[in-house]
């Protein structure tokens, strides 16, 4: 695109969109909330039940991303007014899409994938790096030239 003379361009700048995108492993009692600046992935532990809560969903766009695992069996995710959505199961991965953001509670779609098997700063990952192991479902054993 050509600009000529004292044009201005404008456009809309989506500032919803989270800064970080990283990895947080949390150990959950109680209550944890999350808010549109949280992390977009998340490893949960709890030693006793708990619950994750979902920000305000009016606060984000449609198509926001959670992505959460847990190595816990006593977790609950809840909506923004604390209605339970989800037993989270350990050892799974849930992704977390908001679908409708008209109400503080959304419309939020819940998938989840078990073949995975991710750890954080434990004994797998003694760098305390992230590694995750994806079980492979297909493999190509062709050419690239094919």
């Amino acid at each position: 695109m050509k600009i000529y003379g004292d044009q201005q361009v404008q456009g809309i700048a989506n500032v919803s969109r989270r800064v970080v995108e990283g990895l947080k492993a949390q150990l959950v009692s109680g209550e944890y909330s999350l808010t549109a600046r949280s992390e977009k992935f998340h490893r949960f532990t709890a030693t006793a039940a708990a619950s994750v809560v979902l920000p305000n969903a009016t606060t984000l766009t449609s198509g926001y991303e959670f992505i959460f695992y847990t190595t816990s069996s006593n977790i609950t995710l809840k909506n923004y007014s604390g209605s339970a959505l989800q037993v989270f199961e350990p050892g799974v991965m849930y992704f977390v899409y908001l679908m409708g953001n008209s109400t503080a509670d959304g419309e939020w779609v819940i998938t989840m994938d078990t073949s995975y098997d991710i750890a954080v700063g434990s004994a797998d990952t003694p760098s305390a790096g992230v590694r995750a192991y994806f079980k492979t479902v297909s493999e190509y054993t062709g050419s690239l030239t094919d």
